[in-house]
């Protein structure tokens, strides 16, 4: 199997082309290359956002946790901004460390609640709950955090209105193996309700995985993005299925 890097060098030169725009045909992989995960312009949450990551990295130094899975600045602006463009009526995060993720998913729209699956073993030790907390406490009433996959699942499902579409985030990876399998089953159950599912850290091995499944999988419709570390599948019905590696 060729290493990720490898493989990203080698596809380098197409993909900065389809990262301007250049061979994509659809309208709509289009204007979401060009509008969402590409858009320079600034947004009214960006100090927001940018304030809670030196805040999580200051307090985690603080605190003497290791801070290098903290999102960088960059993916989680990339997030508030696919947050505005699906408009999502509830979010499920999947995996947390320091908060910023949250930040990001919150500030995308002051009404709509999010439940984290925090997944401690799997992202952070427990002591970083404290980094977490303070980061994201000007959005704690909206947010309602769990343990476990199947817990989020059935809360994230009392909340989310009938007939709307589903808005995942996943940062990690469950170790239990009936909680990856209730992830998978979670994913494949969003897929089919035409949801938006943003998986990052999909250059570590069990995420690459999840990824190549989900874009692997029987579906006949969506598209998904991906440089390779962060992936986007959107599961609309009027989608025909189309994959996208992009640099972004």
């Amino acid at each position: 199997m060729t290493p990720p890097i490898a493989r990203r060098i080698r596809t380098a030169l197409p993909r900065i082309k389809r990262s301007h725009g250049f061979g994509i045909h659809s309208p709509f992989a289009f204007s979401f290359v060009m509008k969402v995960l590409m858009e320079r312009c600034p947004f009214y949450a960006y100090a927001d956002i940018a304030a809670a990551r030196t805040e999580s990295i200051r307090l985690a130094a603080v605190g003497r946790f290791r801070h290098r899975r903290v999102i960088s600045l960059k993916n989680a602006k990339m997030v508030f901004r696919i947050a505005v463009h699906a408009r999502p009526q509830a979010i499920l995060q999947i995996g947390t460390s320091y908060g910023v993720t949250t930040v990001a998913l919150a500030a995308a729209d002051s009404r709509t609640p999010i439940v984290v699956a925090t997944l401690r073993d799997a992202v952070a030790p427990v002591t970083a709950d404290d980094v977490y907390r303070n980061v994201t406490s000007p959005y704690s009433s909206r947010i309602s955090e769990v343990a476990t996959i199947r817990e989020a699942r059935s809360l994230y499902s009392s909340l989310l209105p009938p007939s709307s579409s589903p808005f995942l985030v996943i940062n990690a990876m469950p170790s239990d193996t009936e909680e990856a399998k209730s992830l998978r089953s979670l994913i494949h159950s969003a897929i089919d309700a035409e949801g938006y599912i943003i998986m990052r850290n999909i250059s570590t091995p069990a995420l690459r995985d999840l990824w190549l499944d989900i874009n692997s999988s029987a579906t006949s419709h969506g598209m998904s993005f991906s440089n390779g570390k962060i992936g986007v599948f959107v599961a609309l019905s009027r989608l025909p299925r189309q994959s996208f590696s992009l640099w972004f």
